[in-house]
């Protein structure tokens, strides 16, 4: 019959036990680690919250004018008309107070076509002249100035622009828009996308904080 070390036993549990203990106390540092980390990064960005406002209060200055000041905080013009109770066509006068606030955009997805030759040399929506050959997009909706991260999801290659213009207005047979942005040529070959033509893409609006006076 197999005889039983019971010394033998008694000392291999307290092994087992042993390393059971430092192994959950490894654990629960690294866990302990995170949650402390995780609460320094909620802080962190509670902090961020506090310093960058969501909202300001901009002075009016000698020249000024709701085109120009929507321009400087990449917001729209009837935004500000909103937030201000301005009609359309209101006269700012210097030393008026206006509310800005922070407006920040979601990430679409969507066809991106690109424009060249035909729209070279002319007016864009901003009032400077359209360079195919500048690093350039256009968009419907977003504001003039908002920068935006592209992507082709088709070869994941990306690039930053900034939104100066407006359009693509190309249009379904029920009046639907087929496409979300249009590139210049210098951005649709960076992406890879000048032989294509038309490609699916991410669009990622960078929403910076208000700039401070």
């Amino acid at each position: 019959m197999l005889k039983v070390n019971k010394k033998l036993i008694q000392t291999s549990l307290i092994t087992i036990f042993s390393v059971t203990l430092v192994l959950l106390a490894g654990q629960y540092a690294t866990l302990k680690a995170i949650e402390i980390k995780n609460k320094q990064s909620l802080e962190a960005v509670e902090t961020l919250d506090e310093v960058q406002p969501r909202e300001i209060i901009y002075t009016v200055k000698g020249g000024d004018s709701i085109y120009r000041i929507a321009q400087k905080y990449k917001v729209h013009r009837y935004q500000i008309r909103l937030w201000n109770n301005l009609e359309s066509g209101a006269y700012l006068h210097p030393g008026q107070e206006l509310i800005i606030k922070q407006v920040d955009y979601e990430p679409v997805e969507g066809l991106a076509s690109w424009y060249g030759p035909n729209f070279h040399g002319k007016n864009m929506a901003n009032g400077e002249i359209y360079n195919m050959h500048d690093i350039v997009v256009a968009h419907r909706t977003l504001p003039l100035g908002r920068k935006v991260v592209i992507t082709n999801l088709e070869n994941g290659r990306s690039i930053i622009a900034p939104v100066l213009d407006r359009g693509p207005y190309v249009k379904d047979s029920q009046g639907n828009y087929t496409r979300e942005i249009d590139l210049s040529y210098a951005v649709a070959k960076e992406l890879g996308t000048i032989k294509k033509g038309v490609v699916s893409t991410r669009i990622e609006p960078i929403n910076e904080p208000l700039p401070q006076d």
